[in-house]
């Protein structure tokens, strides 16, 4: 498929995926209440939020033969971004299949809001399968999906936003706040 082939390309050359410098951030709109939870955070609390209520119904899981899972994120209609190291079958030294993975958004106590098969992915040019994780390898470990159909007009789907240090520097001296979920 030319999108996946072209937006990995830009997404390897552009960008690590792992720490600060050039990292991708989930891009959203701010509503008064995600200030509020964005606030709460900052202050040192955790955050329950609502699996099935956009922006967090974009986070998903990619279950994984059965035996597994991985978190995933929709950047598309029917694209995620998850990590390379959850296509690996380590104890057979292989990839593993399309038709082992199969992605769910808005994922909540063993219910969710829709899901989809995978179709393909793509992993990082310069990910490598290893039997022990490499810190220093992190910037590769990521892969993109294809899902078998469109779930993203339902679940929702976060845009990507290059951030390098000194837009990151000005982001957090503006008040912003990350959050990591999944």
């Amino acid at each position: 498929n030319r999108f996946i082939s072209r937006f990995s390309r830009s997404v390897a050359t552009a960008v690590t995926l792992f720490g600060l410098a050039g990292a991708f951030t989930p891009v959203l709109a701010q509503t008064p209440a995600s200030k509020a939870a964005f606030q709460k955070v900052s202050n040192g609390g955790r955050l329950v939020v609502n699996a099935m209520e956009y922006p967090w119904s974009a986070i998903g899981r990619l279950n994984v033969a059965g035996q597994a899972f991985c978190s995933g994120f929709l950047i598309g209609n029917s694209t995620v971004l998850t990590a390379a190291h959850c296509m690996e079958a380590k104890a057979e030294q292989r990839w593993r299949s399309p038709t082992e993975l199969h992605f769910v958004a808005g994922y909540q106590r063993d219910t969710s809001l829709i899901d989809s098969p995978v179709h393909h992915y793509v992993l990082a040019d310069d990910y490598e399968m290893s039997k022990k994780a490499d810190p220093l390898k992190a910037g590769a470990d990521w892969a993109v999906v294809r899902l078998g159909k469109p779930i993203g007009g339902q679940a929702g789907y976060l845009g990507l936003e290059r951030v390098d240090q000194s837009s990151l520097e000005d982001l957090l001296a503006n008040g912003a706040v990350f959050l990591q979920a999944g």
